[in-house]
């Protein structure tokens, strides 16, 4: 029996994934949306922001409104930063010509993408994905010399798990970047932060819809409300630099409770005994690792398995949906034979990891109360 073809196989439904795999099947293309966590979203997750230009990509992918009415979000009014004073400045979505962001329930998030994929025609499979090349005479009809450079193997799960053919497998799987370092690419990470966070529960009298953000000598704290008296609130520091005390949920939520100063606390409502933590602490990598090569013959890696970045930049799930554009344009392209398909993606990386190294530069550089700390002397690069 012929084993079943496949234009595409996304290995990965979060954000990158889901989105790619829409576009390419609005595209007319055989998408095949393999999610190696399962399709139960998770009770903690965190990446939450969504900032306004992101709409313009929902668009795109033909879900803006559906967005709008899905409940997965809250509006963010925008930015309140005690960064290199401890009285914070605040930056008013009013002004955004683009508008309001968006505070993320990112478990929801993830898995109304997936239904919307479901709905669009991608065919969904629970499994993690093992891409190995194959021979040509294995898929059906005449082919190009560019497809048959990129004939895929397919297994989804283990051993006797599912057997596909494909043309394209597109890496969606974070910063495992799985499926890419398999075909020989290499991670290079920029330093060593990681985050801490909970869900919080703060009670209705928490209101803030702006992202709270604060500095402190060994790292920086923000907190975003998702819902009412609901908090996703993050510790981000260096790996060796991170007290084990805060894994403990008393212990997080105090040092939460006393985050910042005055106007730059991290909790709105200062000296609220009701909060608590709802899920969590967890631990996850949060430093910039950028993937070489982050493309290559049938194959391309979006989100944070091409780049990864730094929370601060709040680009995170934004880079997620313009990638998967942009990888999904990439491999539409490569599916009609035109060579310059890679070489094009190559280059848009390129240019959004050089525009993001540049800002994250100037934007810690603008903490200089704690020069001496080692968090911040790192960045300064003035200590390893």
């Amino acid at each position: 029996m012929r084993t079943r073809e496949l234009d595409v196989v996304v290995a990965g439904a979060g954000p990158a994934g889901s989105a790619a795999a829409i576009a390419l099947t609005l595209a007319g293309r055989r998408v095949l949306l393999a999610d190696l966590c399962g399709a139960r979203p998770s009770a903690l997750k965190i990446g939450e922001t969504l900032p306004a230009v992101a709409a313009s990509a929902l668009a795109d992918l033909k879900l803006l409104e559906q967005f709008k009415g899905s409940g997965v979000a809250i509006c963010s009014t925008g930015t309140s930063a005690a960064w290199g004073d401890d009285e914070p400045l605040s930056s008013d979505a009013i002004i955004d010509p683009h508008g309001h962001g968006w505070h993320l329930d990112r478990a929801r998030f993830d898995a109304w993408l997936r239904e919307q994929a479901a709905a669009a025609g991608v065919e969904l499979c629970e499994g993690r994905v093992a891409a190995q090349r194959v021979d040509t005479c294995e898929l059906s009809g005449p082919r190009s010399q560019d497809d048959r450079a990129a004939a895929w193997h397919v297994r989804i799960g283990g051993r006797d798990g599912r057997r596909v053919v494909c043309r394209w497998v597109i890496d969606a799987t974070g910063r495992r970047a799985a499926v890419a370092r398999a075909q020989g690419a290499q991670r290079e990470r920029r330093d060593r932060l990681v985050a801490v966070y909970a869900l919080l529960r703060t009670g209705t009298c928490d209101v803030d819809a702006r992202t709270r953000v604060a500095a402190t000598p060994a790292g920086w704290w923000y907190s975003a409300r998702i819902g009412e008296g609901r908090r996703v609130v993050a510790f981000l520091t260096d790996a060796d630099l991170l007290d084990p005390a805060l894994r403990a949920p008393a212990d997080f939520a105090a040092a939460a409770a006393t985050a910042g100063a005055g106007g730059g606390r991290i909790l709105p409502v200062a000296g609220d005994t009701s909060v608590e933590v709802e899920s969590g602490p967890a631990t996850t990598a949060a430093h910039g690792a950028r993937l070489r090569p982050a493309c290559g013959d049938g194959w391309l890696a979006v989100g944070d398995a091409a780049l990864a970045f730094d929370p601060l930049s709040s680009q995170g799930i934004l880079n997620a949906l313009v990638t998967a554009l942009l990888g999904a344009a990439a491999v539409e392209t490569g599916l009609r034979g035109e060579p310059q398909a890679l070489a094009s993606y190559d280059r848009r990386l390129a240019a959004v990891w050089s525009a993001y190294e540049s800002n994250l530069s100037g934007a810690y550089a603008l903490e200089r109360r704690w020069q001496d700390a080692v968090f911040w002397a790192r960045r300064a690069g003035t200590r390893d």
